[in-house]
């Protein structure tokens, strides 16, 4: 092998250990360690629910029932809260189609320190459905009304045909 060669073979195999190390799989890729991603997929025969308690409230600060078909990717970041004391730290975190390796978690959340958070991992009762809509696999936003599940004006409200 040529000797200029060498660096470029050595870059590229660095750049290979660490794209590897930074996969999201539910085993934590080739380097697990304290700060890997949390991976958990949801399947039809196995749906998954995903709570993150604050163990020093004793309250859950994050809730997901992850649809079936996608995984639920997240991190926790030292530093980077909107409070010192209460939730210093924050999680990073995405729901995408299972499976993905890599990518970014693009949504945040200030959270409890360490010692302060327990991962309660539940199953639902299955099997769950495909959701064939795309629309049924983005969570609605807080306070959304869903127009299937509005109530109707009673009887005597509507207008007379």
């Amino acid at each position: 092998m040529p000797r200029s060669a060498r660096p470029l073979l050595m870059t590229v195999a660095a750049a290979a250990i660490a794209l590897l190390a930074s996969c999201y799989t539910p085993a934590g890729g080739i380097m697990t360690g304290s700060n890997r991603a949390y991976v958990y997929i949801s399947t039809p025969t196995r749906p998954t629910t995903i709570t993150i308690m604050d163990t020093c409230t004793n309250q859950p600060f994050f809730h997901y029932a992850i649809p079936p078909g996608k995984q639920l990717t997240f991190r926790f970041v030292d530093g980077g809260g909107d409070h010192p004391r209460e939730r210093p730290d924050k999680m990073i975190w995405e729901v995408a189609d299972a499976p993905m390796k890599y990518g970014g978690l693009s949504n945040q959340l200030a959270c409890p320190a360490a010692w302060c958070r327990r991962i309660d991992v539940s199953f639902r009762p299955g099997p769950e459905p495909m959701p064939t809509n795309p629309g049924e696999l983005v969570p609605p936003a807080q306070g959304a009304v869903d127009p299937a599940t509005e109530a109707q004006p009673a009887k005597k409200d509507r207008p007379q045909d």
